[in-house]
């Protein structure tokens, strides 16, 4: 998240919007990943932001939401919505 900002309706102050202005950029659930063993997060960072978009989405769609990789002389199975999401949005949704 880069920022955020919460506006307040003048007539009614519990009336609140909050806009979040996020990089549309590949989220980790910390927690989740560290749960793996030994798993670096900064290489996992670098690793997946290599991928565009478009090709990471795809690819984990194509495998049933399951991304497995080998990274730091570990293999790891990584899960979406468990250990990662596409971005922002992706994330927060309902």
């Amino acid at each position: 998240m880069i920022d955020k900002t919460v506006y307040e309706n003048p007539d009614d102050a519990s009336d609140t919007l909050t806009l979040y202005i996020t990089k549309p950029t590949v989220q980790f659930d910390e927690a989740e990943v560290l749960k793996l063993d030994g798993v670096k997060l900064d290489s996992l960072r670098s690793y997946l932001g290599s991928f565009s978009a478009s090709a990471l989405k795809n690819t984990v769609l194509a495998n049933q939401g399951v991304l497995e990789i080998s990274l730091d002389g570990k293999d790891l199975k990584l899960v979406h919505k468990v250990h990662f999401f596409f971005d922002a949005s992706d994330r927060w949704s309902a």
